[in-house]
C-alpha cells in the first residue's frame, strides 16, 4: 500500500489538476489506495497549490482568511485585525452593517498610499482576523495583494 505521501506524488508527476482530472486519475489506478476522498476539496486545493509553487507559478488558490479564535495566527501568516496596520477603522453598527464597513475600507484602503506600498508583503500569505468565514475587509486586501502585478493598485 502506498504511503499518502506517494499518492501525492504520483497525482503530481501527472499534473492532474482539476477535479475531474484527478477523479480520473483516482479512478485509473491512483486511487486504489482508499487513502485519498475525492470530494475532499481541500486536499485538492493543497494539491493544486504545491503543483503551481513546484513549476514556479502563480498559486491555484488565493491564500486563505483564517479566523484568529479558531486557527490561531500560524506561521508564515499576517494579522489583519484591529490594532494591526491593517485594521478596519469602520466599526458595524455605528459606520454600517457588514457588506457597508467592508466596502467603506475597500475604498479607503485606496486613500492609504503607505499601506498601499505594503501590499506585496501579503502577497500568497494567509490573513488572520476575528471576522472569517464571514465577510471580511480581509476580502479586498487578498484580492489586491494576489492580482497580478499590474493590476495590484
Amino acid at each position: 500500500m502506498k504511503t499518502e505521501y506517494e499518492i501525492a506524488e504520483d497525482f503530481l508527476t501527472a499534473k492532474a489538476v482539476n477535479k475531474t482530472d484527478f477523479i480520473q486519475w483516482f479512478r485509473d489506478g491512483g486511487g486504489s489506495h482508499n487513502i485519498v476522498n475525492t470530494n475532499d476539496s481541500r486536499y485538492l486545493r493543497q494539491l493544486k497549490t504545491y503543483v503551481a509553487e513546484r513549476d514556479g507559478e502563480r498559486p491555484a488558490t488565493l491564500p486563505r482568511i483564517l479566523n484568529k479564535h479558531i486557527h490561531g495566527i500560524p506561521a508564515g501568516a499576517v494579522y489583519i485585525g484591529r490594532g494591526s496596520p491593517w485594521g478596519n477603522p469602520f466599526i458595524i453598527g455605528r459606520d454600517g452593517d457588514r457588506k457597508d464597513v467592508v466596502a467603506k475600507y475597500d475604498a479607503w484602503i485606496d486613500t492609504q498610499p503607505h499601506l498601499l506600498a505594503r501590499l506585496p508583503d501579503l502577497r500568497h500569505r494567509q490573513l488572520v482576523c476575528f471576522c472569517a468565514p464571514s465577510l471580511c475587509h480581509g476580502n479586498p486586501l487578498r484580492r489586491r495583494a494576489n492580482a497580478p502585478v499590474c493590476e495590484a493598485i
